[in-house]
């Protein structure tokens, strides 16, 4: 479900955190600032990371990637459901090491700890469909989501039951694996819900 909440609703407070960033770049870049900040009360926080990451992938502005991170933090810290803003940062052409411990950083606490059989990795995936607009059989995705967490190569990975872009009111689950040094992470971002995979071999 998109994030509809304004600026108004969360008091101002990131129109005056854009502000305070925005004079920080004009200072780093010498008085200067390439990038303009030209959002409104009425803005949605979905227009605005959206605006935000289809600004990097056209300039790959370092300023702009570090701002979007920054927003994530502000807004989990003001109360925002952590996983909405999860699914809205889980489509950024790209991410550090940082970022990714960012996004941990405000996970919520895992329902369960499972070892990584392909039958604890099911149990985390409570709905799939026969869409031909899923990311792949449950099958196949469940064989390289063990692999992924096999492997503990770090990096967010996105799965969808029916991401159907002819009819957006279609229901679609969707989840997503994070993978950092240490840490492996699955959200199932419908049911609002966390499960920690356990490192090792099964």
């Amino acid at each position: 479900m998109p994030i509809t909440l304004h600026f108004m609703q969360i008091g101002f407070i990131i129109p005056l955190v854009a502000y305070s960033l925005a004079a920080h770049l004009r200072i780093r870049n010498g008085g200067t600032m390439n990038f303009p900040f030209r959002y409104t009360s009425k803005t949605t926080i979905e227009e605005l990371v959206k605006n935000l990451s289809e600004r990097e992938g056209k300039t790959s502005n370092n300023e702009v990637h570090h701002l979007m991170f920054a927003l994530f933090s502000l807004l989990c810290e003001s109360g925002i459901d952590y996983y909405d803003l999860l699914a809205l940062y889980s489509t950024l052409p790209c991410y550090t090491s940082e970022d990714l411990q960012t996004l941990l950083r405000y996970a919520p606490p895992s329902l369960a700890d499972l070892s990584p059989t392909k039958e604890n990795i099911r149990r985390a995936i409570p709905r799939w469909t026969a869409s031909r607009y899923h990311s792949a059989t449950i099958e196949t995705v469940i064989r390289e989501v063990q692999g992924k967490l096999l492997l503990a190569s770090p990096g967010i990975f996105c799965y969808n039951s029916n991401l159907n872009p002819k009819n957006q009111r279609s229901l679609n689950d969707l989840y997503i694996l994070i993978i950092t040094g240490e840490k492996r992470r699955w959200f199932d971002i419908n049911r609002k819900c966390t499960y920690r995979f356990l490192q090792g071999e099964m």
